[in-house]
């Protein structure tokens, strides 16, 4: 399972319990592999850890870009530029053009073991819904007494308005409301296990 996670500023331990660390600053990565060898990665180039400083906060010193100087916009150019060339970044290069050589030869495979073509698909979820829909009356009844109450105090709040240009903030206000509301009451349920 591929867990993408972003935090901020953790501590070692937690670290170290990611499989791969992705360093970008500037939308430009500077260090992708195992958090184990990013220091040995950053001391190849020169950017020792102060001691008792943690790993974590050591790299995000090193690529921060929030108050950054003359001499460390260089230092990121630097370290941007370092990573391209890097015999890393060349093996995750290679790595990728094979697993999507090996994604596009099993493409046509995996699509043909669907029994049903898509419009099938689509047709027995709809029949899933349906079905649930029936078996659940109750939260659909009450759905729709919501939408009605609200619809009617909706009308009645802004019901004798005319299309005059004094009006024009009234109305606007009648359908920001309006689409306030139904966007509120959407209401998403989990999946069920059919």
């Amino acid at each position: 399972m591929i867990v993408v996670a972003s935090i901020h500023q953790p501590s070692t331990k937690t670290l170290l319990l990611f499989d791969n660390v992705l360093l970008l600053s500037q939308g430009k990565t500077c260090y992708f592999g195992s958090p184990e060898r990013s220091i040995e990665y950053f001391s190849s180039l020169s950017y020792n850890p102060p001691p008792l400083v943690s790993p974590a906060e050591f790299m995000l010193d090193l690529i921060n870009t929030d108050f950054v100087r003359q001499d460390q916009s260089s230092r990121l150019e630097s370290l941007i530029k370092s990573w391209q060339v890097s015999p890393q970044r060349k093996r995750l290069d290679q790595i990728i053009a094979s697993n999507r050589l090996e994604t596009v030869e099993s493409g046509s495979k995996r699509w043909s073991n669907y029994p049903r073509n898509l419009f099938a698909q689509c047709w027995i979820l709809l029949h899933r819904m349906t079905l649930k829909s029936y078996r659940d009356p109750l939260a659909y009844g009450v759905r729709i007494a919501m939408y009605l109450g609200l619809a009617i105090l909706m009308g009645t709040a802004w019901l004798r308005l005319s299309y005059a240009q004094e009006n024009i903030f009234n109305t606007l206000n009648s359908l920001f409301f309006g689409s306030a509301f139904m966007s509120f009451m959407v209401h998403s349920e989990p999946p069920d296990a059919y």
